[in-house]
């Protein structure tokens, strides 16, 4: 950040201070979400009558123009361009507004919301200068700019955690996912396979693999694919194959291979993990796979029974019986239904078209990266996979 852009900064956050209630918009908030530069006019979203607005301006000594769609102010010679949320009804108060839930399992998490459940986060690591965000910011960059994440250019970086994708990995990673997507071609169901968690996130916030995630997340829509074709592609992912002269007898599961959890005695799979290459001697990358199916207008994944633990379980908060009973994390189906074909280092694959508003349901407040596996929102309990009447959904 230069000076000018600091002193601007400055000055920024004491006039929006002043302010009810304001976040960032339009392209400041993608600018922002990428870690880009943000461009000129500055856009943000204020939830006060006009009135409020014009006395704060008279306080700063700044004066409001009329600008398309918005009122525009100039600080330190930059431009703000000032919409109101009033003006916009697609804007929901849900989407823009923490609910009173989700306040205060964020003050029990010391999450930082403001009072009226906007997030609140730093401009940088290296100024105290902070923004606002609407709560579902990745909900609102689908609604508002839907695709924002396809072609979006990404800012760099200063990652200072652990890094397990270095550029040797990136390589490796994306060698299997090319690989993998050959094999669900070959197998009829390429057009069934998208990127989820944090696959999805890195595309979304930093064009790529995150430097400290640990490997590649298969989605496969079993509702799209027949029970033969599932089949054939677990055969196909571990026929023989020679890769750059080199003989890999179990094919893509040379180096790892989970054999698949399913949903009951020879059910459909439900889960899987591979990888062709060593993680420990060869820059080896695994992949696991979920199996995604729908029950209650719910996307559910799951391990089976080898989920059930308490490391990843809370028994005080998810009852089950540990010997009895599989359990399942679901999204809204309506998040995973429609796909888009983004550039994923260098691999052409699928990823949500609503990947913002997945981001935002796995991972709460992704802007600030952090490590952590996605959040437990709704969970269900199978008793018997075959009987869909054992099937029990909690909301946590």
């Amino acid at each position: 950040m230069t000076d000018q852009e600091a002193s601007f900064f400055n000055l920024f956050t004491c006039f929006a201070g002043r302010m009810a209630s304001w976040f960032l918009c339009g392209s400041s908030l993608g600018d922002f979400l990428t870690n880009r530069v943000m461009k000129s006019p500055i856009k943000i979203m204020v939830d006060m009558p006009m009135a409020q607005l014009a006395q704060v301006c008279l306080n700063f000594n700044v004066e409001m123009q009329k600008s398309t769609g918005a009122m525009r102010v100039s600080l330190n010679g930059t431009p703000i361009d000032i919409h109101f949320l009033s003006d916009h009804p697609e804007f929901r108060r849900d989407l823009v507004y923490a609910s009173a839930e989700e306040m205060d399992l964020a003050r029990k998490n010391r999450i930082s919301l403001t009072p009226k459940g906007l997030w609140r986060c730093q401009l940088s690591e290296e100024h105290p200068y902070y923004v606002q965000l609407p709560y579902l910011y990745g909900a609102v960059m689908d609604m508002s700019q839907p695709g924002w994440f396809v072609d979006q250019e990404h800012g760099p970086r200063n990652w200072r955690g652990a890094v397990f994708f270095d550029e040797a990995r990136k390589r490796s990673g994306a060698e299997l996912l090319g690989l993998i997507l050959e094999a669900g071609e070959r197998a009829g169901i390429r057009d069934a396979m998208w990127l989820g968690f944090g696959c999805c996130l890195g595309k979304v916030r930093n064009g790529g693999f995150i430097p400290s995630d640990n490997d590649l997340d298969i989605c496969i829509d079993s509702e799209k694919i027949t029970r033969e074709q599932e089949e054939k592609y677990l055969q196909e992912i571990q026929k023989p194959m020679v890769l750059n002269g080199r003989t890999y007898e179990h094919g893509l599961c040379e180096s790892r291979f989970q054999a698949p959890s399913r949903r009951g005695e020879g059910g459909r799979a439900l889960w899987t993990s591979i990888g062709h290459r060593s993680i420990k001697h060869d820059n080896g990358v695994k992949a696991c796979h979920w199996f995604w199916f729908r029950h209650g207008g719910v996307a559910w994944h799951s391990k089976g029974g080898r989920w059930v633990n308490e490391a990843k379980f809370n028994r005080a908060q998810f009852a089950y019986d540990f010997s009895k009973q599989a359990l399942c994390l679901g999204i809204p189906e309506s998040l995973v239904a429609n796909m888009v074909t983004v550039d994923f280092e260098g691999v052409q694959v699928q990823i949500p078209s609503s990947s913002g508003a997945c981001c935002d349901w796995w991972y709460p407040g992704w802007a600030k990266e952090a490590g952590g596996s996605s959040r437990k929102r709704l969970v269900m309990c199978v008793g018997q996979w075959e009987d869909p009447k054992t099937w029990t959904i909690i909301k946590a």
